[in-house]
């Protein structure tokens, strides 16, 4: 009922809007017959949803159709497609969706569902028209989200070569034009990577990027595509980084080096943003939380103030309700990191005061979690735990939020046998989920209880062999017992297969090199691991083998700028205690 008085209101203010709906109103008999037409439509309307109650679908499609055609209304053509959709009557919903587009030429929404009906009917001849003609009726944002999209189309088309010559078809006006032809030859590579065709996937990039070389399309397609696409447009990629990209390209190319965990590579790319669009929230937001992450808590609070100033221009300029969303979410996603700042510095009433001010209650969960951990940096461990036990635990998502915010909260409080418990708990609470065991096994070595560290271990390696922080977990235990040194090389190369750029697996190789002698290539290893990921147990590492290279100075000042990084780690501590060096 509630569609019903919904599609009333719509009719009711008709007669307001007649000119957006392509009623003429230059003469007294034009308006007499479009009220007339109105009321005709108003019971129309009104029959075909008590006929749709009652089952009499057909009936209600007919009638929500003419109603449609008496209005030329958008939302009543839509209605009637939903109708037909009810009715499981996909030809008939095609029907309306080809007389909508007929009656309002100019809806980009009746030729969507007319593509996307033809696409679901598997009739790939008939869409080039349908498709032309919704880049055609559709804003150069709208072109932009279609033409980038494409392949979500065609998801569950079997025939995908034909999905690519029916697109190149519908694009075809538009591949030799240097305003359209970046994007359309873009969307044409999409399309062929949806087909599995790598080769035309680059050629259609390398045709995009010739007709505009400042044309972002190329490039960000390619990043979008996948790494191995990626790789493979390598050339253009950098060739658009270095002239001047789009705000757009540049947060592509840092997501994609976070994903290869090339951190400081991607930092390199916010840095470069914000200075060449000083306003971007999002990249000064990211690029604080990097900051934060890597423990620069100066750069991280200015960073992260920059974002307070903008969005709170931004509330000035758009008013508070229009720019409510993103400017919310930015907002506590800011508020959250600088409470992590000030928890850090023991202000913990600028924390607690930084949390009251987030009023986004999709954060209420991730408040609670940080209120927590303040709690527990003050040694109110009790009362954080019962903070996180009061969360939600009524979806699989949630339990699993809960789970892992108290075991950080006691791992970082070193209180390593609840922490082994807890994971315990959660492994027989979400059984199907490695990384609970792979927890255990973690605290486990923390309370000297090794042998069952490594029959966990073990366990998760046979159970889950896809899931690779066991291997390079057990293989740097036995490098840094100085044990079985040859299965400890083999289990961190097979975490290497999984993730060859892991800054802290290849910190593991290293040390496994070291521990067999090979100081040159440990020293390699560590330099590229710490160069990836600034760390204070790769600074730990790489500092030791420098000690034993005769480089007693170069280890002194890695060991220092571990120190910065993180004061209180305990490799590092141990490492520098060894070898009578003061923190």
């Amino acid at each position: 009922m509630r569609r019903f008085h919904r599609i009333l209101a719509c009719l009711l203010v008709l007669g307001a809007g007649s000119a957006a709906t392509g009623w003429a109103q230059s003469s007294g008999s034009d308006k007499a017959a479009q009220q007339a037409n109105e009321r005709i439509a108003f019971y129309q309307v009104m029959v075909a949803e008590l006929s749709a109650q009652r089952g009499e679908l057909s009936t209600a499609v007919s009638l929500m159709l003419d109603a449609a055609q008496r209005t030329r209304s958008d939302k009543l053509f839509e209605r009637a497609v939903e109708l037909a959709f009810a009715e499981r009557n996909a030809n008939s919903a095609l029907q309306v969706a080809q007389t909508w587009a007929r009656v309002i030429p100019s809806s980009a929404r009746a030729h969507r569902y007319s593509l996307q009906i033809l696409i679901g009917l598997n009739r790939l001849d008939d869409i080039a028209e349908p498709l032309r003609q919704l880049l055609h009726t559709s804003s150069d944002e709208e072109r932009a989200a279609h033409l980038a999209t494409l392949p979500n189309y065609f998801a569950r088309t079997q025939d995908r070569a034909a999905a690519v010559h029916t697109v190149q078809q519908a694009l075809a006006a538009d591949l030799g034009s240097p305003r359209r032809g970046p994007a359309a030859w873009a969307a044409l590579a999409r399309m062929q990577a949806f087909a599995g065709n790598e080769a035309q996937t680059v050629a259609a990039l390398e045709r995009s990027a010739a007709l505009d070389p400042r044309s972002d399309e190329a490039a960000l397609a390619a990043l979008q595509l996948g790494p191995k696409i990626a790789a493979a447009a390598q050339g253009l990629i950098r060739q658009r980084l270095d002239r001047q990209p789009g705000a757009e390209l540049r947060m592509a190319m840092m997501r994609h080096l976070v994903d290869r965990q090339d951190y400081r590579g991607a930092y390199e790319q916010l840095t470069l943003l914000t200075r060449e669009v000083p306003d971007h929230v999002p990249a000064w937001l990211v690029k604080g939380s990097i900051e934060v992450q890597n423990n620069e808590d100066a750069l991280a609070e200015q960073s992260l103030q920059i974002v307070l100033r903008l969005l709170e221009l931004q509330d000035k300029r758009t008013g508070a309700e229009e720019a409510a969303q993103p400017t919310q979410r930015n907002m506590a996603e800011a508020l959250l990191l600088l409470a992590t700042l000030a928890e850090r510095s023991k202000d913990y009433a600028k924390a607690e005061d930084y949390l009251d001010r987030i009023y986004n209650p999709d954060f209420q969960t991730r408040i609670t979690i940080r209120r927590a951990s303040i709690a527990g940096a003050q040694g109110q461990v009790a009362q954080a735990q019962a903070l996180l036990r009061e969360l939600p635990t009524n979806t699989a998502e949630a339990l699993r939020m809960r789970y892992n915010a108290e075991l950080q909260l006691l791992r970082e409080r070193n209180l390593h046998q609840q922490g082994y418990d807890l994971a315990a708990e959660a492994a027989q609470a979400l059984p199907e989920e490695p990384q609970w065991r792979y927890e255990q096994a973690m605290f486990a070595e923390k309370i000297g209880r090794l042998a069952d560290m490594e029959r966990l271990l073990r366990e998760l390696i046979a159970s889950h062999p896809q899931y690779h922080p066991p291997y390079n977990a057990l293989g740097y235990s036995l490098a840094d017992r100085n044990v079985s040194l040859a299965e400890a090389r083999k289990l961190i190369a097979k975490a290497l297969e999984f993730a060859p750029d892991d800054a802290y697996i290849i910190d593991s190789m290293g040390w496994v090199e070291f521990r067999s002698g090979n100081l040159a290539e440990a020293r390699r290893l560590l330099e590229k691991a710490f160069a990836a990921q600034p760390d204070a147990e790769i600074a730990a590492h790489l500092g030791e083998v420098l000690w034993q290279q005769g480089q007693a100075d170069a280890a002194r000042a890695l060991w220092k700028q571990g120190l910065q990084l993180n004061p209180t780690n305990a490799t590092l501590l141990e490492t520098m205690r060894r070898f009578q060096v003061q923190p």
